[in-house]
């Protein structure tokens, strides 16, 4: 759970206070306050396909195509990832 960290410490911060200082810092302009509230917000997502990758990481067909002699890259890039990204952009 070490990896996480870093978000956890994110989401112990109001966000809406965060961004309105992020705002602040970087001017008051609507292209700033975009920018601001992106990245206050990519936690939500990173928890979010986290967690669809473990859970698509644990399934048996992972472990056939790890058993067939896939690396670890090609099963990211062809097999966790299609199956991970559609919740997170949804």
């Amino acid at each position: 759970m070490k990896k996480m960290r870093i978000t956890d410490m994110f989401l112990a911060f109001p966000r809406l206070v965060l961004a309105m200082v992020l705002t602040a810092a970087l001017g008051p302009n609507l292209t700033n306050t975009m920018i601001a509230i992106a990245l206050v917000d990519w936690t939500i997502y990173a928890r979010l396909g986290r967690a669809e990758a473990m859970k698509v990481k644990s399934q048996p067909y992972i472990e056939a195509i790890r058993a067939m002699g896939a690396n670890d890259l090609r099963i990211i890039v062809f097999h966790v990832l299609p199956m991970s990204i559609s919740p997170v952009i949804v």
